[in-house]
């Protein structure tokens, strides 16, 4: 459920307003209103933020901008190259130089000077860098086909030095698709995967994920925090979807109602809990706690499935075990809330009318929703297609099929 914040204009069109601050900068609301209208942020590419604790730096792949809590200055890089992402690393701010495999460094408490020979590079393959992450006391350098760390020294000339025998062959997929997450790198691979850095990368994708991720034609990586879970994004041209380490392996699928995708292409988080940029309005979001989906009806949507591999199978009851009798309301449209749901015996492709259930009045713990006599299923199996959007809490632990419910109490 979303709700509009407000408008931001840093991450869609170059303005960098009071939000922006918020990404990184410790301070909080309070010193981010200090940017409030202090300039505009040149480039089209993905945004990348660093700061320090007196300083913060941005860029969208063309100039780096530092604001110190005074002003807002553009940094002279040698030979004017573009920067195409920024760090933070050994009390230096990192710079990613585009088209090459070089990162430079800026002197320490100082991200606005950085010399013409303050650099160094990823050794181990000639690819481009596309992403440059800083993890506690390693800085990650992903490649078109390489990953490569390097660790922070004591020598002021040559501050990070390549770890030898941490080189990977698999490089990212694009600039803005690894993060720091979980206390770890995570990143899409360029073959597709999504990876938690390890001694290996794991993959923590599955195979539908994956081949989603290779029709895609834009990626972007997120995180945010909410209820005390982290969740990793992947948003792609055909929707986004969430990974949480502590919901096991599972990536469920956000999205808004009434649009094709997930309204948030980005995401934050303050004291408030998440904020989110808008992919198409350059309006902020934060979940809300109406029944609303920024004004439009909020659904929720899930399947149920089992595959069939031969023969056929009776489908004498269908049965939701869910949080009935939850809901607040005495009168109106929530005071009697109902679920629905349709069946396809095709595997997804084509599916049924609805049909309807009583989730339960107010109090009445007891009910389970339940819908009997679908008949008979055969290979490839049957999905169930559930959808509720009246205004009352909806939590399901487990979808039954054939469920006995006799006895005298019943």
């Amino acid at each position: 459920v979303l709700k509009t914040f407000a408008t931001h204009r840093d991450a869609l069109n170059g303005k960098m307003q009071a939000q922006s601050y918020l990404l990184r900068h410790p301070d909080g609301i309070a010193a981010a209103t200090r940017l409030l209208g202090l300039g505009t942020i040149a480039g089209s590419g993905p945004v990348r933020i660093a700061s320090s604790n007196i300083e913060l730096v941005i860029t969208r792949g063309q100039t780096a901008y530092s604001y110190n809590g005074t002003n807002l200055a553009a940094i002279t890089m040698p030979d004017s190259f573009n920067v195409v992402s920024v760090a933070f690393m050994g009390g230096r701010l990192i710079f990613r130089r585009g088209g090459s495999h070089r990162f430079y460094f800026s002197e320490i408490k100082d991200g606005r000077t950085v010399g013409g020979l303050d650099y160094s590079s990823a050794e181990t393959s000639p690819d481009h860098l596309l992403d440059t992450i800083a993890v506690g006391d390693n800085l990650f350098l992903l490649g078109e086909e390489s990953l490569e760390v390097h660790y922070l020294t004591t020598n002021a000339t040559l501050p990070y030095v390549r770890i030898s025998q941490r080189t990977r062959n698999r490089g990212v997929i694009a600039t803005g698709c690894a993060v720091e997450f979980d206390n770890a790198l995570h990143f899409i691979g360029d073959d597709f995967v999504v990876y938690r850095m390890a001694e290996v990368p794991q993959r923590i994708s599955n195979h539908g994920l994956e081949e989603r991720i290779a029709e895609s034609t834009a990626w972007r990586l997120f995180t945010f925090l909410f209820q005390g879970h982290a969740f990793l994004c992947i948003r792609l041209d055909s929707g986004t979807w969430v990974f949480d380490p502590a919901g096991g392996a599972e990536w469920p699928e956000f999205r808004t109602y009434g649009f094709d995708n997930f309204l948030g292409q980005c995401a934050i988080t303050d004291d408030q809990g998440p904020l989110f940029g808008s992919s198409v309005d350059g309006k902020l979001y934060r979940f809300g706690d109406t029944w609303t989906d920024d004004g439009a009806p909020l659904e929720r949507r899930f399947t149920g499935a089992f595959p069939i591999k031969g023969g056929a199978v009776p489908v004498d009851a269908l049965e939701l075990e869910c949080n009935a009798g939850a809901t607040t309301a005495s009168t109106g449209p929530g005071a009697n809330p109902q679920i629905e749901v349709r069946s396809s015996r095709d595997g997804g492709k084509t599916f049924g009318h609805y049909r309807v259930a009583a989730l339960g009045a107010q109090g009445e713990r007891r009910t389970r929703p339940r819908w009997r006599r679908w008949g008979y299923f055969d290979a490839p199996g049957c999905v169930f297609d559930f959808k509720m959007t009246d205004p009352a809490p909806l939590r399901v632990s487990a979808v039954l099929i054939n469920e006995p419910a006799n006895g005298r109490s019943r």
